[in-house]
């Protein structure tokens, strides 16, 4: 009886997932594919073949290649087993709702249960009603610190404070092991404190390996001085150089609404829920409304249970759910903020990038938070810049991944600290060396191949 780890991807870079093994029992952690915004094949403009979308799926490395997951009439020729002929008792766990983290659990056969915490599942049905997700099969909620069994595996969910709402990390057991896959993390947002209590909640147990988000090693934007590296061992009371806070985010959006005459956009990522709650009470406490777009008005309504502004671009689209939203918000029409620009805070989508040139003549500014196009490189993102350039708007652009929604290296340090477990796998990173951590062995291991885990060490082949 011993416990297998395979690595299946996610070592360089993003579409973690990690699948366990004991005996006949197996989980499976996240669920998404790698994110490559520039080659992306699913870029919103090309269809996908419903009847085929397994096939194509793993063709094109989107969905991973793992025995047992889809079913046999989805695979049509690829060669791997269907779900139909699974021996074991299998689960998946999803940390949250990003992308990177669970774009392909739809493909997944309906006899295999998929968890997602009960927020996060209540944000995928929101993403499928307004036609962001798709719908083919059933997911089941859990709730933090809710032991589930699955097999011989127990599994248990704890909050871990990110951007995207219910967040979770796991701890893993099994008879011969304790792990912990952190999923993304982060404790320099407003709930870094309930994320340190889970931490510590999780450092009771006496962790052989901790599978740990290492996003920020990626990064090169971080320099520090010898004082600083001195001290990334420890938690840092005030941010170091270059880190950027949820609060500091918040205080610039302040700064700016504070002395601001004119209308003020922004553009967020919807799926990040608790950003779209700060933005509601800035509007309020600077007498503006937050006004946002149906589909993300929809989202507010249904995560945060509360009636919102909504206004409609004019791009000729209709969805069923916007009958729910025309009942359930007050409408603000454009000729109500170019007239009145000075009382309202409004969201601008991409797509709907077109609708600004409405605004031409009023004095504006634009906050780019995190929303889509997601990177600088992208052509989309140029297009955005040259659009609000032509409106001679004030421009500011959160776009850092690594700022925002995953930890910085001194606080990821001292979270391997408070933990210490006896071993450490760097995933999320394309720099998985960068980690080293300094109280526990640090694993390099390959992608999709088995490795045993005994007594704190991953052990690739082992005698039987």
């Amino acid at each position: 009886m011993k416990t297998k780890i395979n690595f299946v991807r996610g070592l360089k870079g993003m579409g973690v997932v990690i699948m366990i093994t004991y005996n006949k029992s197996r989980v499976i952690f996240d669920f998404g594919a790698p994110f490559e915004p520039l080659t992306q094949i699913y870029d919103g403009t090309v269809l996908v073949r419903n009847k085929k979308r397994v096939k194509d799926s793993l063709l094109l490395n989107q969905a991973p290649m793992i025995d047992y997951i889809y079913s046999k009439e989805s695979l049509d020729d690829i060669n791997l087993k269907p779900a139909e002929e699974n021996p074991y008792e299998t689960a998946i766990f999803i940390s949250h709702c990003h992308k990177d983290h669970m774009s392909e659990i739809d493909k997944v056969d309906s006899s295999i249960p998929i968890y997602l915490h009960h927020l996060g599942l209540k944000l995928k049905q929101a993403l499928e009603t307004i036609e962001e997700e798709p719908y083919y099969r059933k997911y089941n909620g859990f709730e933090y610190n809710e032991k589930i069994m699955v097999g011989e595996i127990e599994v248990t969910p704890y909050f871990s404070d990110h951007a995207c709402i219910g967040s979770a990390s796991f701890l893993i057991k099994t008879k011969d092991c304790t792990i912990v896959y952190s999923g993304d993390i982060r404790f320099h947002a407003l709930e870094a404190k309930r994320a340190w209590h889970a931490t510590k909640q999780m450092s009771k147990n006496e962790i052989d390996l901790l599978i740990v988000d290492s996003t920020t090693t990626s990064s090169n934007e971080f320099v520090y001085s010898e004082n600083e590296i001195d001290s990334l061992n420890l938690p840092s009371k005030e941010v170091l150089k270059d880190m950027i806070t949820e609060q500091k985010i918040i205080d610039d959006i302040r700064e700016q609404l504070k002395t601001h005459q004119g209308i003020a956009v922004f553009n967020l990522y919807h799926r990040d829920v608790r950003m779209l709650e700060y933005l509601i009470k800035i509007a309020k406490e600077y007498n503006r409304e937050a006004v946002f777009e149906p589909h993300t008005a929809y989202i507010i309504n249904e995560l945060l249970n509360i009636s919102t502004n909504v206004i409609f671009p004019n791009n000729n689209l209709k969805y069923d759910f916007y009958t729910e939203v025309r009942k359930n918000n007050k409408i603000i029409s454009k000729d109500e903020v170019i007239t009145n620009p000075n009382n309202y805070f409004v969201q601008n989508t991409y797509r709907n990038i077109l609708e600004l040139i409405d605004y031409d003549g009023i004095n504006g500014v634009y906050f780019h938070l995190f929303g889509e196009p997601l990177t600088e490189e992208h052509v989309h993102y140029q297009i955005m810049k040259n659009v609000i350039d032509k409106l001679k708007w004030n421009f500011f652009s959160f776009i850092n991944l690594y700022s925002f929604s995953h930890t910085y290296p001194n606080q990821l340090a001292y979270y391997i600290q408070k933990l210490n477990p006896k071993a450490v796998v760097a995933v999320h990173s394309t720099n998985p060396e960068g980690l080293n951590p300094v109280n526990a062995k640090h694993y390099l291991p390959k992608e999709n191949v088995d490795y045993y885990l005994l007594n704190g060490q991953l052990i690739e082949k082992i005698e039987e």
